[in-house]
């Protein structure tokens, strides 16, 4: 979706589901700046050395402080200040300010979205998503799309 929306770099997924050596060059192509964004697993947030992470963006709420911790963990590294963004349903904002609280060092600022850019990004996140849909059906086996 995001590769979709955002053109400029490639983005790629980072999981346990790929082999080691798969995980192997993702990492060699991140660290050498041919990749600029990972969507990962939790299986990053723990034993893996990333410098240069600048922001995070949690796509699901962590359930324990030591998950967020080491989420985030990613950026701020050797002194350097990093930034995290996390995407919360609102039934989720309370448990996930519960966590923030056992944080230490914790700023927080609750960001809302301007309408009006909201609705200019419509028909680019309408083709985005039609993409998305053709990626999975592609994957399903259920249809061959033409390459662009």
């Amino acid at each position: 979706m995001l590769g979709a929306l955002e053109e400029k770099f490639e983005i790629v997924e980072f999981s346990g589901s790929l082999s080691a050596n798969e995980r192997s060059n993702l990492l060699r192509k991140f660290k050498g700046g041919h990749i600029r964004a990972l969507i990962c697993s939790d299986v990053v947030s723990r034993g893996l050395d990333l410098k240069d992470v600048g922001v995070v963006i949690n796509y699901d709420v962590p359930a324990y402080i030591n998950t967020y911790v080491h989420r985030v963990g990613r950026t701020a590294r050797a002194g350097k200040s990093g930034t995290c963004y996390t995407l919360a349903r609102p039934e989720e904002v309370a448990h996930f300010k519960d966590i923030l609280l056992k944080a230490e060092n914790s700023e927080q600022e609750r960001l809302k979205p301007d309408p009006m850019r909201i609705e200019s990004l419509h028909p680019t996140y309408e083709n985005a998503l039609s993409d998305l849909q053709n990626v999975i059906l592609e994957e399903q086996g259920l249809v061959k799309v033409a390459s662009k």
